[in-house]
């Protein structure tokens, strides 16, 4: 996905600073002072269930003290994508499930938080300072849905992390593993993910066409989407992933 396709939609929130649409980004855009949203969060729960304050996956690149937040029961569900043809937005559903393990393997964290309370904590833990609210759907985007959602699908990696809080809807991030192979993890309301720099990754909404969701960030982030290829394959951010993932793996 070039800068072109970037999406400029946001939520039409009372927002405390001004947004910068010069921000490249993945899905949604602009700067917003952490603080300005808070909206509590209620959420049912599923029968798994963690202990308070557990991240799912403890990824190799959390250096903060999140196991300190409180969690709750967690919907995301993860399992190997059937690379099978059709809509992208259908489940892909292989039947073989991902365990966390693995995903924390390849450095993915996850966390479902009902209160925003504790997405503010998180993001003060980790030093994001800003954050946004952009909503994918025909009756937001019009026209130019169905071309975006297809330009979210296509392969490539950030030069930062990706956090998304799910406020509203679903949707679907594939990430490369080990093998290359893709892992597709489904996301609903409530839930946090946070993918690593350097990672392969792509997205896309369910069949529902609906997603709204929270994006955070440190300073200024790099989230210029670089789609894959050989000069990508080099690139110094993926090649440190690389490097702390068959670390990781080794261990």
């Amino acid at each position: 996905m070039d800068n072109s396709s970037c999406l400029a939609t946001r939520d039409h929130l009372q927002l405390s600073a001004k947004v910068d649409g010069s921000v490249p980004f993945s899905f949604g855009q602009g700067l917003v002072n952490v603080g300005s949203l808070r909206r509590s969060r209620v959420g049912s729960g599923i029968s798994t269930a963690r202990k308070s304050g557990e991240s799912l996956y403890n990824s190799f690149s959390d250096n903060s003290s999140t196991k300190e937040l409180p969690s709750k029961h967690y919907k995301m569900r993860a399992y190997w994508y059937d690379n099978e043809s059709g809509d992208q937005r259908e489940p892909h559903d292989s039947g073989r499930a991902v365990d966390a393990s693995y995903l924390s393997k390849l450095g993915v964290l996850y966390y479902n938080f009902a209160d925003e309370a504790d997405v503010d904590k998180l993001a003060n833990e980790r030093s994001y300072k800003n954050r946004d609210v952009i909503t994918v759907s025909p009756e937001k985007m019009g026209d130019i849905y169905e071309e975006k959602v297809k330009s979210f699908f296509h392969e490539h990696l950030h030069e930062d992390e990706e956090i998304r809080y799910i406020r509203d809807g679903a949707g679907f991030f594939d990430v490369r593993s080990e093998g290359d192979e893709w892992v597709r993890i489904f996301l609903v309301k409530d839930d946090l993910i946070i993918l690593p720099a350097g990672i392969y990754h792509r997205f896309t909404t369910d069949s529902n066409n609906y997603i709204q969701a929270m994006r955070l960030f440190k300073e200024e982030p790099k989230w210029t989407p670089l789609n894959r290829g050989p000069e990508v394959d080099v690139n110094p951010y993926r090649k440190d992933y690389l490097q702390t993932r068959t670390a990781v793996s080794s261990q």
